[in-house]
């Protein structure tokens, strides 16, 4: 009789070890996938859907990975909080918006400190660009209360606050950010745009020279930034941007002429 007590009980147990195991090599798939990924971040968080940024290498890795977390999902027994930020990531990479604010609120409630500061700004800055400012202003305010120092936190709250029509308040955010870190290139530029339709033009050109002398060198970079003035109608910053971003990459310029008419 404790022979076969021992046995089901080694049964389990080998059972319990090899779910595990294919609940982590499952994880572990989907987390090299997210690591294949090339498009910028902050560029590929400028716009909705991001689609069009992806390479055919990205695009097939998006794919694999969404599958992988979304079988370590339905067999797993716990919540791995990383793999679903990851998983997060890949559902927004491949345009489906929604389910990224589900599963990085699902992250959410489950972390503690830095990681879930920046699952909330991440979520926060997808329902910004959704056009859902208040729900994200909730977020962001969370997401700085936990890390003050989350400057890139202030610049979303300080968009959504904008978008709300509470002007003033975006620009003290957007000050606050620029006093922490004054190479901070999108709160400058923000504080620019917002001085400007102010009528305060010597304020205006400081903060844009600012935004100007500490933006990268690099195609992609002056792109987002120009995507994310564009976004809340700070439209001859905007194009300002753009325009540099095509003088380092002439390819850039069918797709700026691709977007004019939506522009319009």
């Amino acid at each position: 009789r404790y022979g076969w007590i021992f046995a089901g009980f080694a049964i389990l147990w080998l059972g319990f070890n090899a779910h595990s195991g294919a609940v982590r090599y499952l994880e572990s798939a989907g987390a090299r996938a997210f690591e294949s990924i090339r498009v910028p971040d902050e560029l590929a968080l400028a716009q909705t859907d991001p689609r069009s940024w992806l390479s055919a290498a990205d695009q097939q890795g998006i794919v694999r990975g969404r599958d992988a977390f979304r079988r370590a999902d339905n067999i797993g027994l716990l919540t791995n909080v990383q793999a679903t930020s990851k998983w997060a990531w890949l559902e927004y990479l491949s345009g489906d918006a929604n389910r990224t604010i589900d599963l990085l609120q699902e992250a959410s409630v489950l972390q503690s400190g830095e990681s879930k500061a920046l699952s909330l700004y991440y979520r926060g800055a997808i329902l910004n660009r959704l056009g859902r400012p208040n729900e994200a202003l909730d977020d962001l305010d969370r997401a700085v209360d936990g890390q003050p120092s989350m400057t890139s936190a202030l610049e979303e709250k300080g968009e959504a606050l904008w978008r709300l029509g509470q002007r003033a308040e975006a620009v003290d955010t957007w000050r606050s950010a620029s006093e922490k870190n004054s190479k901070i290139v999108l709160a400058n530029y923000f504080l620019a745009g917002a001085l400007a339709a102010a009528g305060d033009a010597g304020n205006s050109m400081q903060y844009e020279s600012l935004g100007g002398q500490n933006s990268a060198e690099d195609a992609y970079f002056l792109w987002m930034i120009g995507q994310r003035l564009q976004n809340i109608g700070m439209a001859g910053l905007a194009e300002k941007n753009f325009a540099r971003a095509i003088a380092l990459n002439p390819q850039l310029k069918a797709r700026r002429l691709l977007d004019m008419p939506v522009n319009r």
